[in-house]
């Protein structure tokens, strides 16, 4: 057997150490414990169930539906990407904050909070004419945001609004990370199937910015539309040296779109929270802002 120096052998083992716990490491995603589920909040139903698509995806919708009667013209309603991971955040107090408010939170067949390649492909923006093979991440798929869209506002929507009174000028969509990107390139793609757009630190600078082709191809919006964006003012992305900010991609297009007459726009820098902390932070004031 080949023997190697001491020396050698404490830097072989240092050098696979650290080829283990960070070059070919990958993020721990945590269960879905959905406490929500288990509480019995008194303003809303809860139910979960498997949805397949004609396509052969399958989805799991999460849903609130209010216990008070709907008001005049029908509920508002608002779609959550990562439903898993959305569904796992809400409580009580947040579902009492907006009682007469639809949530849909749309996710996976998984116990996990989010599935990691099924949201690569359905969340991020087409770069061809076909889906394509992540040239960062193997096993990952991208480019499929206009199929899940026609998905989601197509049979997605007509399983999770049937039988609900919901008023259709008042549908609007949550998403976090690329699920903001998802929010983002809906409102620049098709931005006539949501009134309202809640995109939390989007991931705008995502395949180097492709998000802005869409956003300069739009054409102008036929009817106003209420935009929130939030995001931490500690983020920081994978690979990025620089000190924890805001990213600046977004905050240039915070300015982007304050600048349109025809977009009411909110943004929100929360105070000492990372990328994946603003998540939850988000959800108070996302739902009163999608049930207003």
């Amino acid at each position: 057997m080949l023997e190697f120096p001491a020396h050698r052998r404490a830097f072989l083992a240092g050098l696979l150490s650290i080829m283990g716990s960070k070059a070919f490491a990958q993020p721990r995603i945590s269960e879905a414990e959905l406490a929500i589920f288990s509480t019995g909040p008194a303003t809303h139903a809860l139910a979960r169930r498997l949805v397949h698509t004609g396509e052969g995806r399958t989805y799991q919708l999460f849903t609130a539906m209010p216990r008070h009667p709907s008001p005049a013209g029908g509920y508002p309603v608002l779609y959550m990407l990562d439903g898993n991971a959305a569904f796992n955040a809400l409580t009580v107090a947040l579902l009492a904050s907006a009682p007469q408010l639809v949530l849909v939170g749309v996710g996976y067949d998984t116990p996990l909070r989010v599935d990691v390649n099924q949201r690569s492909l359905d969340y991020t923006p087409p770069v061809g004419e076909e889906p394509v093979k992540d040239p960062g991440r193997a096993g990952r798929m991208i480019g499929g945001a206009d199929r899940f869209l026609t998905a989601l506002t197509g049979e997605l929507r007509d399983e999770a609004e049937r039988g609900v009174d919901v008023n259709p000028d008042r549908r609007a969509i949550w998403g976090h990370s690329y699920g903001g990107l998802f929010a983002l390139y809906a409102l620049f793609a098709r931005p006539e199937v949501f009134a309202r757009y809640c995109a939390i630190s989007p991931s705008v600078g995502w395949h180097e910015g492709r998000l802005l082709a869409f956003e300069q191809a739009a054409g102008p919006l036929e009817s106003a539309k209420d935009v929130l964006i939030a995001l931490g003012d500690s983020e920081r992305r994978r690979g990025d040296n620089s000190p924890p900010a805001p990213s600046p991609r977004t905050m240039e297009l915070v300015e982007r779109l304050r600048s349109k007459s025809a977009i009411d726009l909110q943004s929100h820098v929360l105070k000492g929270l990372g990328h994946g902390a603003t998540m939850a932070a988000s959800l108070p004031l996302s739902l009163p802002f999608a049930a207003a």
